[in-house]
């Protein structure tokens, strides 16, 4: 059975590395301007990002996705945008993705946007499938909107 809760800043580090500890294709999609050797330092840099939102005020939340008492996935929102999200590479089949982003509907709504870097195809193209529309694109970056 998956189900989604609200997880604190220590089960989220612990989400990321389930989720990219065995994505080998991660290293082709990450962040251009940080040097990264290995997954370990993506697992790093992604939870120091997201632990930089705390200077922020607004309404936030870390979510983990859990099947039986696996924690396989997470997404991180601020207010009205999702920061960051993943899967774990066993469980991106039809089933928990389509999980995963209704779960991401249901505490978001139907209108929040999610920034990517423009390398990122793979994340692209799976909300872009989840009918979320490009609203901007430069030579670095893609804003995607779900509006609906």
């Amino acid at each position: 059975m998956i189900k989604v809760k609200d997880i604190n800043f220590e089960e989220l580090k612990i989400a990321i590395k389930n989720v990219f500890i065995d994505d080998k294709k991660i290293l082709d999609f990450y962040d251009p301007s940080v040097k990264i050797k290995n997954i370990e330092d993506i697992i790093n840099d992604i939870s120091c990002k997201i632990k930089d939102y705390d200077k922020y005020e607004g309404d936030y939340g870390y979510v983990g996705l859990f099947y039986e008492k696996v924690l396989i996935g997470y997404y991180f929102y601020k207010e009205d945008m999702l920061v960051s999200f993943g899967i774990n590479v066993k469980y991106r089949t039809k089933k928990y993705l389509d999980f995963l982003f209704n779960s991401i509907m249901n505490k978001l709504g139907n209108n929040f946007v999610c920034f990517l870097w423009l390398k990122n195809t793979r994340a692209a193209k799976w909300l872009i499938k989840n009918k979320m529309v490009i609203e901007f694109k430069n030579d670095k970056i893609i804003k995607l909107k779900l509006c609906q």
